[in-house]
């Protein structure tokens, strides 16, 4: 059981580990200041993840609960920017407040530093994060987390935007969990806390003016504080996907691929099967606008006693825009957990939807609806479910 309560990684930590384009970036950095002074540039911004009423913050159905709530705060991101080399650091400090549930508010902050260098054909990256926030887990319904990681990032890209390129991308994190507990008598940072290296190679082709086609290898190492408790993992994967351009008709990327998990002492394999995960949008003539998205992996469960569980999720999302600064839309994903050593097998079904007005190019603010249910499989009740209706900032309007 020791072995089998381990998965690699958490959902909402998959990471794609993409090769930063110096010229793309760059670009993108210019685009979005509001104030220059010299080589530096300034950009404040808002942060909204939500306001409104959550109708059941702890997500269980013996104890629902609601109260009005706010997650907000103000970042900073500030650039030196040469033409051949970039420094950029930010700050985004935020507030989970509830109006009558005090002991749920929380500082959350994400704190980032990145540098980039060409030298000619060679864009070369290096990063470091930090950040401390409270979580509600992404498949696994529950009450939030909270949660601290601290990482460093790499990456060097060869020909960056020509027909054949080639990258190789890392990163070591550490993750810290707070909280002690959780929902079981067993311990969630005895069991979590843990660092991950991540390796990954990757070959593009060119296959129409800006879309790429991309073969990837990867290998990741889970080591973890406590491996008395909790198994120590190697991790080995191959896959072929696709990205899109950054703007245009169809944006966004994909990837299928093979990996397999081994446990310490690595000396057989564990568990193997088809991962992936990928979002795509489409815009149809002027009105239209669709989202496709999927996940395909494993993960470990937060309640302890449940062993590792195969999630698979689909959904889609679907917009109409009523004018060209006002759209409407709605959205459904639906996906199972299988819990590898029980056979429980966990269904959930997720509703949103959407009313959004354009404030810039590319920012919109309005109001969601968010619902989701998790139920056992031959039950028609849910065990856990959130919803929540409010406002929300989005910045891929």
């Amino acid at each position: 059981m020791k072995r089998k309560l381990l998965v690699f990684l958490l959902s909402g930590c998959f990471l794609f580990l993409e090769a930063v384009n110096f010229n793309r970036y760059r670009r993108e950095l210019i685009n979005s200041y509001l104030k220059k002074i010299g080589p530096f540039y300034f950009q404040p911004y808002i942060i909204l993840n939500g306001i409104g009423y959550d109708f059941n913050i702890y997500a269980q159905t013996a104890e629902e609960e609601g109260d009005w709530f706010a997650d907000a705060g103000i970042g900073l991101r500030t650039s030196l920017i040469r033409p051949r080399f970039i420094i950029s650091g930010s700050f985004s400090p935020s507030y989970l407040f509830y109006f009558n549930h005090k002991d749920e508010n929380f500082w959350n902050y994400q704190g980032k530093v990145d540098s980039l260098l060409r030298l000619g054909k060679l864009h070369l990256y290096f990063g470091y994060k930090k950040s401390r926030n409270r979580i509600r887990p992404n498949f696994e319904l529950g009450p939030r987390i909270r949660q601290r990681k601290e990482g460093y990032l790499f990456s060097a890209e060869l020909s960056p935007g020509r027909p054949l390129s080639f990258e190789i991308a890392g990163s070591s994190e550490r993750f810290v969990y707070e909280d002690t507990n959780y929902l079981t008598s067993i311990d969630l940072g005895a069991r979590l806390n843990r660092r991950e290296n991540t390796l990954r190679f990757v070959i593009k082709k060119r296959i129409f003016t800006r879309t790429r086609f991309f073969l990837e290898t990867g290998y990741r190492q889970l080591r973890f504080k406590h491996p008395e408790i909790t198994s120590d993992a190697d991790q080995r994967w191959a896959a072929v996907g696709v990205q899109f351009p950054e703007i245009g008709s169809l944006i966004g990327s994909f990837k299928m691929g093979y990996k397999e998990i081994l446990f310490s002492p690595f000396t057989t394999t564990a568990y193997t099967g088809i991962f992936g995960k990928g979002s795509v949008r489409a815009r149809i003539g002027r009105r239209l606008q669709f989202d496709l998205f999927y996940t395909l992996d494993w993960n470990y469960s937060y309640w302890g006693w449940d062993d590792i569980y195969r999630v698979e999720n689909y959904g889609a999302r679907g917009f109409l825009f009523l004018t060209g600064d006002v759209k409407l839309g709605g959205g459904y994903s639906r996906g199972r957990l299988r819990y590898i050593e029980t056979g429980r097998i966990n269904n959930f079904q997720l509703y949103q939807a959407y009313l959004l007005f354009r404030v810039a190019e590319r920012t919109g603010i309005g109001i969601t609806y968010y619902y989701q249910k998790n139920y056992y499989e031959g039950f028609e009740h849910p065990d856990r479910f959130i919803s929540y209706i409010g406002g929300v900032i989005t910045n891929d309007f």
